[in-house]
């Protein structure tokens, strides 16, 4: 099984005591891996991702919903200088959620979405969504 920790030896730890006792290996090949370099390779190998919670200084309201391209990653960089947020949000600081990708043979058009937002923190509920095959 492949994990996608980068540096929480928590989850890191889990996964391979879950992998252990069902007789599998546990492969994190991004482990320890820059950030920003991890970042840069996920929307270059043509991933789509989307904010799905903000849970940090710094990420407002208007980042719910809002894909990770190469602007959004140049705002997190400054953000990222202000409060020391983990650029792939290693330490909670923000939720995602992979619409498309050149793995998958379709993709999620998401039709409708209510953002839950309290004080400092949020979430995009996604209440209505599809697949859509890929040309």
């Amino acid at each position: 099984i492949y994990t996608g920790a980068l540096f929480s030896t928590y989850q890191k730890s889990r996964i391979e005591r879950l992998a252990d006792e069902i007789g599998i290996e546990a492969i994190s090949p991004y482990w320890h891996k820059d950030p920003k370099e991890y970042m840069d390779l996920v929307i270059d190998s043509g991933f789509k991702v989307i904010i799905s919670g903000v849970f940090a200084d710094g990420l407002d309201e208007s980042w719910l919903g809002r894909l990770i391209d190469e602007e959004a990653m140049a705002e997190l960089e400054k953000i990222s200088e202000k409060t020391y947020l983990h650029l792939a949000f290693e330490g909670g600081e923000a939720e995602t959620l992979v619409i498309d990708g050149p793995i998958f043979k379709k993709r999620i058009e998401i039709l409708d979405a209510d953002i839950d937002w309290h004080v400092d923190n949020g979430t995009y509920n996604i209440t209505d969504a599809r697949l859509i095959d890929k040309e």
